[in-house]
């Protein structure tokens, strides 16, 4: 099982590069991430990396032990294995609710050209 990670909401700037926007997934029992139940898990966008990798935004929503609900998005790199399957890789980044705009704002700065 691949590790709960996070990713940005407003993707716009990824679509007008070449993202392709993926339906929502079927619902699924919730599953258990260490403390964690994934409750949703929801594919934003895949952006393609060649013919092996996409960039894939994701948001979830989870339940702690303490049943508290928490929720993030997640930038990963996910690769095809040798199984056909699409895996997570290392490279990513969880973002936070509190981070969210600051990124979204960036992203957007730099999508359109914008210097730092």
């Amino acid at each position: 099982m691949r590790p709960a990670y996070a990713a940005l909401r407003e993707v716009d700037e990824l679509q007008h590069r070449g993202a392709q926007q993926r339906p929502a997934p079927r619902p699924t029992a919730p599953r258990r991430e260490g403390d964690l139940t994934i409750t949703d898990e929801t594919v934003m966008v895949e952006v393609p990396r060649g013919d092996r990798e996409v960039l894939r935004l994701t948001f979830t929503r989870a339940t702690t032990a303490a049943g508290k609900a928490v929720a993030w998005h997640a930038l990963r790199v996910w690769y095809r294995a040798e199984d056909g399957q699409l895996r997570a890789g290392r490279a990513g980044v969880t973002i936070r609710g509190a981070e969210l705009r600051s990124v979204a704002e960036a992203l957007a700065k730099a999508a359109s050209g914008g210097q730092p």
